[in-house]
């Protein structure tokens, strides 16, 4: 298995958590609980839905004022249904809340007994295999601080509202957070967390009237375990998603269930408190959303469990292993920066042009760039204006820092004529003029050279109505996490010189640098990436960005490695390279 593509789909610095997913009506529908921490008293549920998996509207908020979590997706061929339990302090009670057009939402109402948590419950069609259309493998907790007294049953419904216990399905070692699936046969699977005994994972399994159980122990731990089925006739192999225990730690992870057991596919980026995934099969790939907070771990006062966590939905291969044949997939949302590889024209086409002047940019809109880069820094009087280096000295005829520097005193500068006399008079440009230059005709990347700016950076794009036009690149790892919390909409990657070590300890190292800055690029030198490196990237599911190449051989070789973005002082000649095919 391998991972393709993760996209986050929600993070509103909120504890996002307890995701499901489904498919309904040529549309995508993300469910999860938004709260201030694992358990609160808070907790709403939301309903999001998506035509590509990338942009995300909210369609649904359901609120019963009690802790509502763990919401579950159930699609019929005539509506789409949301399960969830409400929780006051002392008892959960399952609700239901559906809808038959994706827009109005029914009142969440109380499904069947209070303590019977119906933890996913699956349609099966047309009544069949027993003669239900609907079944569940329930959790019931008689006590709900005395785990030794749960135990899971096996409910079933003709209309998914009005539910009738057919029998128990395991009560040893605590069992509780389970799914279930029904292969062509007619043979049920249950699989279960357990939270006593060895702790691992129950599978169970029944034939019609499934009234008698065989259980075997996984000997692997799976928390919120949900499983889809890989067959054509529903049955084993099956891939399993949920939260793993690796090195102590709380992971997202995927397994294959086979005659022989739980094996290891992929461990998904994730750290804190995470997993509780949904999964769908969907041309050929497997799409799984799933909550973490590694992304918000290096923030000062990190809890885990309390405090933000996001929501992510990845696409999968189900082929390979992690380690074979990865290639360079677009894996994250590049923003403004559609087409690959990224064409894009560092400070402007400033082969020809003076760097970071209008006229350089102008030059890299008529070649048809996909995207400018230019460098900021604040002058003296707060205002973000483009040049590179942090005084005026190398590309105008002035001298001295820019921070100490008005705009009024850098626009009497001439920008232009360093570079050639025929720009005499080119004049200093702010991020503001380079934006309405620019307008929706290419992506800018704004590297930010001056920490301590990115407030002043944001203020402006969001004036100019540029938030999905933008990208930040900033060698300073603050200066990128800074960024992504004060604007999460404004996707950023984090630049560097690379590494010269080929080990995949140094790729590693990198690619901790980007994750922890929120970061969804690695932006580095093209000497600096190794083998490894472009690896690692891949399995992070991070997007490649090299710079600066000039020569054509170099082009080549990385259009060749299948680079996501390519910054180049002759944008030209790429645009030609790639032209060759």
């Amino acid at each position: 298995m391998k991972l393709l593509r993760l996209r986050t789909a929600y993070d509103d610095g909120r504890h996002n958590a307890f995701t499901d997913l489904a498919r309904w009506r040529d549309a995508w529908w993300l469910a999860f609980r938004n709260g201030e921490s694992h358990v609160s008293p808070d907790g709403d549920v939301l309903v999001l839905r998506s035509e590509d998996l990338s942009t995300w509207e909210r369609v649904a908020r359901l609120d019963t004022g009690e802790d509502d979590r763990d919401p579950k997706l159930l699609a019929t061929d005539d509506e789409l249904r949301v399960y969830f339990a409400s929780y006051d302090g002392s008892r959960f009670q399952t609700r239901l809340s559906r809808t038959d057009d994706g827009s109005a939402w029914t009142a969440p109402e109380a499904i069947y007994k209070p303590n019977v948590w119906l933890w996913r419950p699956r349609w099966a069609g047309p009544a069949r295999h027993g003669g239900r259309a609907f079944w569940c493998a329930a959790y019931h907790m008689p006590d709900v601080t005395d785990p030794s007294s749960w135990h899971v049953d096996l409910i079933g419904s003709d209309d998914g509202v009005t539910w009738k216990k057919r029998s128990l399905v395991a009560a040893e070692h605590c069992p509780d957070e389970c799914d279930l699936w029904i292969d062509g046969r007619g043979r049920m699977r249950v699989i279960a967390r357990r939270d006593a005994g060895p702790g691992t994972a129950l599978l169970a399994e029944a034939e019609p009237p499934y009234e008698e159980w065989t259980l075997a122990d996984l000997g692997v731990v799976v928390h919120a375990p949900v499983a889809l089925a890989e067959g054509a006739d529903g049955g084993l192999p099956a891939w399993v998603a949920g939260r793993a225990i690796e090195d102590g730690a709380a992971r997202t992870a995927i397994w294959r269930l086979g005659e022989d057991g739980l094996t290891h596919a992929l461990t998904l980026p994730s750290g804190g408190d995470t997993s509780y995934p949904g999964i769908v099969a969907s041309d050929g790939k497997i799409i799984v959303s799933y909550y973490s907070q590694h992304e918000h771990m290096e923030r000062p006062g990190y809890q885990q469990g309390s405090g933000p966590a996001a929501i992510y939905v990845a696409e999968l291969s189900p082929g390979g292993t992690p380690e074979e044949g990865v290639a360079l997939m677009p894996p994250a949302d590049l923003g403004p920066l559609k087409s690959r590889p990224v064409v894009i024209a560092h400070r402007g086409f400033s082969g020809m042009a003076p760097e970071n002047t209008l006229v350089a940019f102008r030059q890299a809109l008529e070649l048809g760039c996909d995207a400018i880069e230019c460098d900021v820094h604040c002058t003296a009087d707060g205002h973000v204006v483009i040049m590179h280096d942090a005084t005026v000295d190398r590309t105008t005829d002035g001298s001295g820092p820019i921070s100490g520097m008005t705009l009024a005193e850098l626009k009497r500068l001439d920008a232009g004529s360093w570079k050639d006399a025929a720009y005499a008079g080119e004049r200093v440009p702010t991020l503001a003029e380079a934006l309405r230059l620019i307008g929706d005709r290419a992506g800018l990347i704004i590297e930010i050279k001056q920490p301590g700016i990115e407030q002043a950076v944001v203020d402006v794009v969001r004036a100019e109505g540029a938030l999905r036009r933008v990208f930040v690149f900033s060698f300073y790892h603050e200066s990128v996490k800074r960024v992504r919390a004060i604007e999460p909409l404004i996707p950023c990657g984090w630049l560097t010189g690379g590494t010269q070590d080929p080990s995949d300890e140094a790729a590693a190292a990198l690619v901790d640098q980007v994750l922890t800055a929120h970061a969804s690029m690695l932006a580095s030198h093209y000497q600096g990436v190794t083998d490894a490196v472009k690896r690692r990237v891949a399995l992070a599911g991070l997007t490649l960005c090299v710079w600066t190449l000039d020569e054509e051989e170099d082009l080549r070789t990385w259009v060749a490695a299948g680079a996501d973005a390519i910054g180049s002082n002759w944008p030209n000649k790429l645009q030609a390279v790639l032209r060759e095919g």
